[in-house]
């Protein structure tokens, strides 16, 4: 009974922890259980429906981690994909499997396009360090040019419809400081002018002005 309750314990803390794991890092450095493990813990019934639910949790959380990366067209495939056909006993826990994609999804797309910059960066390691690097002191200017252009290059693969150069603290931030009525002309104007002279390339500027207007 002691080992029972011990496995059952350790299967319950893996079914929490792995697909948490995955969605939020794509990796789980623990050992897995089988099918098996859960039979011999709970009983062939209640086991196997267990087995069958963290197998689904697993399949969420990867299919939410790999939204990261997708397009908008490959995510809504992905949740289409995931479209409950079951009629037989296994029909709760594909539409539950189904619902739950589809917040992901849900969740993914609007944290795209409410920060489109910081979401690309975010998934995107390569471009964060490129930008990054560009804003170190004494950096060329096209260094910025091109760290710009590797974010217009992530988020068009992300497939968002109005891409955005600047995180969305950036743009708020030199706009705050031109509506700020208590400094000087010079000091309100300097914010807004020096995000869009970071770059020399007037496609680059045309976006940054656009961005900072809306």
């Amino acid at each position: 009974n002691e080992r029972d309750v011990g496995m059952r314990s350790s299967l319950e803390t893996i079914a929490q922890n792995a697909p948490a794991a995955i969605a939020n890092t794509g990796d789980y450095t623990g050992d897995l259980p089988s099918a098996g493990d859960f039979v011999r813990a709970y009983g062939a019934d209640d086991g196997l429906d267990r087995w069958k639910q963290f197998d689904a949790s697993m399949d969420v959380a990867k299919s939410t981690f790999g939204m990261r990366t997708m397009s908008t067209d490959e995510i809504l495939a992905e949740v289409e994909a995931a479209a409950p056909i079951s009629t037989g006993p296994d029909a709760a826990l594909e539409t539950k499997k189904f619902d739950l994609i589809s917040s992901a999804a849900e969740a993914t797309i609007k944290a795209r396009n409410a920060d489109p910059a910081g979401y690309t960066m975010q998934v995107f390691p390569g471009v964060a360090q490129a930008y990054e690097a560009a804003q170190e002191s004494g950096a060329s200017p096209w260094v910025m040019q091109s760290a710009l252009s590797a974010m217009q290059v992530a988020q068009a693969k992300l497939g968002i419809d109005e891409p955005r150069l600047l995180t969305k603290s950036q743009a708020t931030g030199a706009v705050n400081t031109w509506k700020d009525e208590t400094l000087g002309a010079s000091e309100r104007l300097s914010g807004l002018a020096g995000m869009v002279l970071q770059t020399s390339d007037e496609g680059q500027q045309r976006m940054i002005y656009d961005q900072l207007l809306d």
